[in-house]
């Protein structure tokens, strides 16, 4: 079975086109589709992001550095096919090999670069262009998976909000991986067409710019939580071999040879040693308020750009209402289990984590694996309001509420509920901020109890209401800590 057959059970269903269907009605349906994800992301975009692009304000930090001055010295200096030897701009120059970091063969800098010349504005835009290609990639995700659409665009909101894109906005490679990893995940499932002979090269395609894109420790997490993605997919879903493995590891070999244009002359001339300090990951109780909660405060340990977990706390509502039986959900959560066990440096074996390959490759494990946690509960959120939807698909349109909120759901609620006040009341959260999110808490798990009882196409708006809420938390998590993101251009 493929997803392209057959909705895995529970994992969302928005009903197969009839074969019957005109053409001119599909057609028409997926352009209204379309027309509507990309008007909800130039929304979020001008709502979020209007001060790049005008120019007012940009990253500060290490934004204002090699990230930016490497990039422009590669793509001017030289070219795609006549890459530059020398940069030129910094510590007296240096060979072009050495760093890992300078946006070598990145086709959307390149593109940029193309148009105008790439100075800090040009690249603050270009960031903001990356946060909506991440969140049409869970979109994208999301119905891969045949989520319905009002969950898919949830899963938009949710993954436009997510941590990785503010407070990491100075490292670009970091925040640029968070806008990768949902169509990384789409390539490893079977919901790419892998039986159209293009969609192997168009995966190498992605996966080569994403394996370009983000941080090399990342990029290392990554391999060992998409290993374990890879493997559920195919034991879970069993589609045959030259319908996903075979494509899939083509597609995988394709952008590994082409990533060696920038891996391999580091490696002969640098050799992939790891860095001197080691790991410098730290974890406090602190930090687990920081999946709700503000993270400016200095209580919490670590620097401010590795504190927050944040995830709009909508995700958390639903996560609940998951269906467990349903592949994807197994697959989301063995993922997200997979980065806590090996980025959180909590366990007993976590010094020994570091003798795997490439492991100790990164300086920050935990915040490499994090990426993987929030996308696999971005997932697991979207399979919740899925959930939601497909309960009203009863003979009489309505979802009886005992069927789908049983008593799990409830003490679940209300654990979420009460945990998450007493974390803002006892952590390092002022008081009209954490109360704030607290609030959009008990919203998302009012209308998500009242949802479960609703007709389908009730439940699908409410649905809806949960991605305006979420937006709302995402809102308001970023005015609250604005100073990672956004900085006046003039004053920097």
């Amino acid at each position: 079975m493929t997803l392209a057959e057959e909705a895995p059970p529970g994992a969302g269903n928005p009903g197969r086109l009839d074969n019957a269907e005109p053409l001119r009605t599909r057609s028409t349906r997926w352009l209204h589709e379309i027309v509507s994800v990309a008007g909800v992301v130039v929304v979020l975009e001008i709502v979020v992001f209007h001060e790049y692009f005008t120019g007012r304000s940009i990253p500060p930090w290490d934004f204002l550095g090699s990230y930016n001055t490497e990039a422009f010295a590669w793509w001017r200096d030289g070219s795609f096919f006549h890459p530059t030897q020398w940069m030129p701009y910094m510590w007296g120059g240096f060979p072009a090999m050495l760093d890992l970091q300078n946006s070598s063969w990145y086709l959307p800098v390149g593109a940029v670069s193309a148009v105008t010349s790439f100075d800090l504005h040009a690249s603050a835009v270009l960031s903001a262009l990356h946060v909506g290609f991440g969140a049409v990639g869970m979109y994208v995700l999301g119905r891969g998976w045949r989520f319905a659409r009002p969950a898919a665009f949830l899963g938009l909101t949710l993954w436009f909000f997510a941590s990785g894109y503010y407070a990491h906005a100075e490292h670009l490679d970091i925040m640029r991986g968070y806008a990768w990893m949902p169509w990384v995940l789409l390539c490893a499932s079977p919901g790419w067409p892998w039986k159209r002979w293009l969609a192997p090269p168009v995966a190498g395609l992605l996966l080569w710019q994403a394996l370009l894109a983000m941080y090399p420790g990342a990029l290392v997490a990554s391999v060992y939580v998409l290993a374990v993605w890879v493997v559920l997919v195919q034991v879970l879903l069993r589609p045959r071999l030259r319908e996903y493995l075979f494509p899939l590891a083509a597609a995988v070999f394709l952008a590994a040879a082409m990533t060696l244009l920038r891996f391999l002359p580091f490696a002969l001339s640098r050799g992939l040693k790891s860095p001197a300090s080691g790991d410098t990951s730290v974890f406090s109780r602190g930090l687990v308020g920081t999946l709700f909660y503000p993270y400016g405060n200095a209580a919490i340990p670590g620097d401010i750009t590795m504190r927050s977990f944040f995830i709009p706390v909508v995700a958390f509502a639903l996560v609940g209402l998951t269906a467990w039986r349903a592949p994807i959900a197994r697959i989301a959560a063995a993922s997200c289990a997979t980065a806590v066990l090996l980025g959180l440096p909590i366990f007993p074996w976590t010094d020994a984590l570091g003798r795997l390959p490439g492991m100790s490759f990164s300086r920050f494990r935990m915040d490499d694996f994090k990426v993987l946690l929030l996308a696999g509960l971005c997932v697991l959120a979207m399979a919740g309001a899925a959930r939601i939807i497909e309960g009203a698909q009863t003979p009489t349109g309505r979802a009886p509420l005992r069927e789908v909120l049983t008593k799990w759901h409830v003490a679940y609620a209300a654990a979420l509920v009460i945990l998450t006040a007493l974390i803002g009341a006892l952590g390092p959260f002022v008081l009209d901020e954490w109360l704030a999110q607290w609030s959009l808490i008990v919203t998302a798990v009012v209308i998500t109890a009242i949802a479960c009882g609703l007709p389908r196409r009730a439940a699908a708006s409410a649905v809806v209401g949960l991605a305006l809420v979420s937006a709302c938390s995402g809102l308001l998590a970023i005015t609250t800590t604005s100073v990672p993101w956004r900085g006046d251009r003039l004053t920097l």
